[in-house]
């Protein structure tokens, strides 16, 4: 478990120091929780449970993350999938129980689809982060279902979708571009990676919940 891992382009040696921009850049994700509280502060929204948890996870995704990319073993790694994964599954399942007015039992299916949905296109396509296809897949839909609906956090969750593109693709070509790029592009998937889960999350800052949603 505590064995060395080189799984990026930009680490060359064993160190604390041997990503400095993978590590640095997962400060976007607490920036972003920090940016989010403030948000929901002035808007009177930071006794919304939902949003509490949903900053708690997104500040503990970046703290996993810079883990990962500092000691660079096993233990960081699992650390480091464990909170992102929860983050994703909790922002999917509250947005649906918030925005959509599902039912918990309803709104359960959301995050269950989701991870059926990544072993699906793992199994299709099992290159390129596979598991990350469920989380677009699922917040494309999510997107549109608001947008015809014209809900107001329609707009936040497309633009976290449309975040999402580019920072897929610079997590998937951070090897193969290796060699003309020592850098890699890791560290971009980590800043487009924390506006993804920003605005996600955003909406809980601005809007209003029906306290009957969040028994």
């Amino acid at each position: 478990m505590t064995d060395y891992i080189d799984g990026y382009c930009e680490r060359l040696a064993p160190g604390l120091l041997g990503e400095p921009l993978n590590a640095i850049t997962n400060a976007a994700f607490m920036i972003a929780a920090i940016w989010i509280w403030q948000i929901a502060r002035r808007n009177g929204r930071d006794g919304n449970w939902m949003l509490r948890t949903l900053v708690i996870m997104l500040f503990a995704t970046g703290f996993c993350s810079l883990v990962f990319h500092t000691y660079a073993n096993m233990i960081g790694a699992v650390l480091d999938t464990v909170a992102l994964t929860l983050c994703l599954l909790a922002a999917i399942l509250f947005s649906a129980r918030a925005w959509l007015r599902q039912p918990w039992w309803m709104a359960a299916l959301w995050p269950v689809g989701m991870i059926a949905a990544s072993i699906a296109m793992g199994a299709i396509v099992p290159v390129g982060g596979a598991a990350y296809r469920g989380p677009f897949v699922t917040g494309g839909l999510l997107a549109f279902l608001l947008l015809s609906r014209q809900h107001p956090a329609g707009r936040d969750v497309a633009i976290a979708i449309c975040c999402f593109v580019p920072s897929f693709i610079f997590r998937t070509i951070d090897a193969p571009i290796c060699d003309a790029f020592p850098a890699g592009t890791h560290f971009l998937w980590h800043l487009l990676n924390a506006c993804v889960l920003g605005f996600a999350i955003r909406p809980f800052a601005r809007l209003d919940t029906d306290p009957a949603m969040q028994r």
